[in-house]
């Protein structure tokens, strides 16, 4: 069974929704996107909306900002105090965020799949043919070299031990839109309840100029907090990713976010 990716936005106001459905060539997955109006706007909501980036990559530089940016992170986790993330996890936590980036912004079909098999993803197709490779990079194109402002970058403790901890989204004023995959296929603890299970779940978020949905069905680009969430399994020892999540302060819709 092939795992199912589902997008669903978050709000802090309902408003009226639009469904739409595409696939995820790799998997074939169901993806389902649903849009409504964000919170009305926080002092974060509008530095969102008028930031700059600091970074734009190219092929022949995108290898080195993901250094630089995992640098950045690396220090974020090595002085981060809190009894979810002692000295024993922190190196897998940033190895795990790396991984991430590398699959958005500098995608290797191959790397990338042993990537996610190596923290338990199964149904992999490390033996991938022409049509699937081609198809694979038209989707992958949206997302590679995508300018970001590195030096935003956050690292987030949102539950610890089953407790949510940090700010919400509707306290920031900004619509949140969930990429999670489920079923047979997907991560380990993927559908784990964080509340009853009690997990420990980190995320790293940093303003990137993202595609979303434009007029017409275009593809369009709106600067937009991008969430990287990992949570963290005994069982296999190492973080796990948890989904994917794009923050933003408008209506302009919400795309799905590849693992």
């Amino acid at each position: 069974m092939n795992a199912k990716l589902v997008i669903a936005v978050l709000v802090a106001v309902v408003g009226v929704g639009l469904a739409v459905k595409t696939l995820w060539p790799a998997s074939k997955p169901t993806t389902q996107v649903v849009v409504e109006d964000p919170a009305p706007k926080s002092s974060k909501a509008e530095a969102l909306l008028v930031g700059s980036f600091d970074t734009e990559p190219t092929e022949e530089t995108v290898e080195g900002d993901i250094d630089r940016l995992t640098n950045l992170v690396r220090r974020q986790v090595d002085s981060a105090r809190s009894p979810s993330l002692m000295s024993a996890r922190k190196a897998d936590l940033v190895v795990a965020f790396e991984e991430r980036i590398q699959a958005l912004i500098n995608p290797d079909y191959i790397r990338d799949a042993r990537a996610r098999a190596a923290r338990g993803k199964l149904g992999e197709n490390f033996e991938p043919n022409e049509e699937t490779l081609e198809s694979a990079k038209k989707w992958e194109s949206y997302y590679a070299l995508l300018p970001m402002d590195m030096q935003s970058v956050e690292l987030r403790e949102l539950f610890r031990d089953g407790i949510f901890v940090a700010e919400s989204a509707m306290d920031e004023g900004l619509g949140m839109g969930t990429t999670k995959m489920s079923g047979e296929a997907a991560f380990p603890l993927a559908d784990a309840d964080p509340v009853e299970d009690r997990l420990d779940i980190f995320e790293f978020r940093l303003p990137m100029h993202f595609p979303a949905p434009g007029e017409g069905g275009e593809i369009a680009r709106q600067r937009r907090l991008v969430g990287f969430q990992f949570v963290w399994s005994d069982e296999r020892n190492q973080w796990i990713p948890w989904q994917n999540v794009q923050y933003s302060a408008d209506s302009g819709g919400a795309m799905y976010i590849p693992f």
